[in-house]
């Protein structure tokens, strides 16, 4: 069982409806769409496994569950590279 929650380190600020993230790493700065933004809330309410979020997001959003899944783990994964997730 693989756990996620966000990186204690990874900055980040809300503007408008957005957030933006600075990877500390490398300040390289990101912009989240709503979904991912979605999903960065939810690692900051708590650490989850990859099919809680999916799970959520499914009720959330007009997705279906395969399409869900494969964008959370891209976003998972993508996220883990630049040091912005960590999982257990």
């Amino acid at each position: 069982m693989v756990i996620y929650s966000q990186e204690p380190t990874a900055l980040q600020a809300t503007v408008g409806e957005s957030v933006v993230m600075l990877d500390p790493q490398t300040f390289s700065f990101y912009s989240l769409n709503p979904v991912a933004r979605r999903i960065w809330d939810l690692l900051g309410e708590r650490s989850l496994e990859e099919d809680q979020i999916v799970a959520v997001l499914v009720d959330e959003f007009e997705v279906q569950p395969d399409e869900c899944a494969a964008a959370v783990d891209e976003f998972l994964q993508t996220a883990m590279a630049k040091g912005l997730v960590i999982c257990e």
